[in-house]
């Protein structure tokens, strides 16, 4: 009688959680295949910005557009700090998620890209890390972090003061090369201020990019200007 009393609870502990487990995956399941929609009401907050909008999650938006008619709708979020990437998010008319890309900088998709059907699913995942050579782009933030552009430890850098990218990244695949811009690189002297003003109409900036090449295999740069 005792042997069957401990069966029986044996038997009950293992269906209890057999149930829990199935439970479990069906709420993951649901979870996995929600669609993801464009948030019109966050539209309307980014409407009411100054053009970035900062939110409590950590997450920034630098640009949004509404889905309508036949035009996508798209969503530019930096990811919460220290990270220095971004994600560039494109809607359906309809106002389902088309695709869902992660960059270091406009041309340049990194990690992983989902894209989906206008029905909102999954129809292919690319890993964007294999187009690079041997130095990733995350050999290319450490570059600007050691030049004093950048922190990587606090985020620090990755926009200017106006508002606008503290660098582009784009990669040649045929040399191939990392090619870098700092946009406010260097702040221009008085004496080039003027000697632009005599040739330019208007007020000119008051910096210079600075860029460099870096080799995509071996991290060496080989160009500065």
């Amino acid at each position: 009688m005792k042997k069957l009393l401990i069966y029986l609870s044996i038997l009950c502990f293992v269906i209890c959680t057999c149930q829990s487990k199935k439970e479990e995956t069906q709420k993951n399941h649901k979870t996995s295949t929600m669609v993801e929609k464009f948030d019109f009401d966050l539209f309307k907050k980014y409407q009411e910005s100054n053009g970035i909008l900062e939110l409590k999650s950590g997450y920034t938006i630098l640009s949004m557009s509404a889905p309508e008619k036949d035009e996508a709708g798209t969503l530019e979020e930096l990811l919460p700090k220290p990270s220095f990437l971004y994600a560039y998010k494109e809607f359906y008319p309809n106002g389902n998620l088309k695709k869902k890309e992660t960059r270091v900088s406009e041309t340049v998709k990194v990690e992983k890209s989902e894209y989906y059907d206008k029905s909102g699913k999954l129809e292919k995942t690319v890993d964007e890390n294999q187009n690079y050579g041997k130095i990733k782009y995350q050999d290319v933030l450490n570059f600007l972090d050691k030049k004093g552009y950048i922190n990587l430890k606090t985020g620090a850098g990755r926009l200017n003061d106006d508002g606008t990218h503290k660098y582009d990244i784009v990669y040649d695949q045929d040399i191939p090369v990392w090619n870098i811009m700092i946009m406010q690189g260097k702040k221009l002297s008085e004496k080039e201020l003027m000697e632009i003003m005599k040739t330019s109409p208007g007020e000119p900036a008051a910096w210079k990019p600075v860029v460099y090449q870096m080799d995509a295999n071996t991290g060496k740069i080989i160009s500065e200007k």
